[in-house]
């Protein structure tokens, strides 16, 4: 496996996280159990996301888009 894409793969699934647990903060009531069960279903979408973005060009799609 080639380290520099598993390093970015993990960048990327760390800032997804924190814009996913931002999102759950900003949308649930001010409690952090609701909080935490808005964030747990985020979770595998960032996963999914983040594999997209590093291990399927999608980072070159959105440049040539661009």
């Amino acid at each position: 496996m080639d380290t520099a894409a598993l390093g970015r793969f993990l960048l990327v699934l760390l800032v997804a996280n924190g814009i996913g647990f931002v999102i759950a903060a900003v949308v649930s009531p001010p409690d952090p159990f609701t909080q935490l069960s808005y964030y747990l279903p985020m979770f595998p979408i960032t996963v999914v996301v983040a594999y997209v973005l590093v291990y399927k060009c999608g980072f070159d799609r959105i440049n040539a888009a661009i």
